[in-house]
């Protein structure tokens, strides 16, 4: 997967066989070569897991049995689609503490 970052600070993950990609939210045309970004997905889901211990103490019982799921996901190797899915459940729940 390859990650570009806009000149307005926009992130995304891009899919396409150009070699410019348009900002989905400038709508500026950039080189993919001059803004490709290196994100280590490990590290992003590590840290997502340790916020998730963290809301789990705040958190009410019903929430376990999805943190648990989540933390579990992030983990393993799971399909992309599926990880996806667990990464935005946590920052659902971290961002809505």
């Amino acid at each position: 997967m390859v990650y570009i970052q806009c000149k307005c600070g926009y992130i995304w993950d891009y899919r396409g066989s150009s070699n410019y990609a348009t900002c989905p939210v400038c709508h500026h045309k950039i080189s993919i070569n001059k803004h490709k970004i290196d994100i280590d997905e490990q590290e992003i889901d590590n840290w997502l897991i340790e916020q998730l211990k963290k809301a789990e103490q705040k958190l009410p019982e019903d929430y376990k049995a999805k943190i648990q799921w989540c933390t579990e996901t992030l983990k393993s190797q799971a399909p992309a689609m599926q990880k996806m899915v667990a990464r935005m459940f946590a920052l659902s729940v971290i961002k809505n503490l």
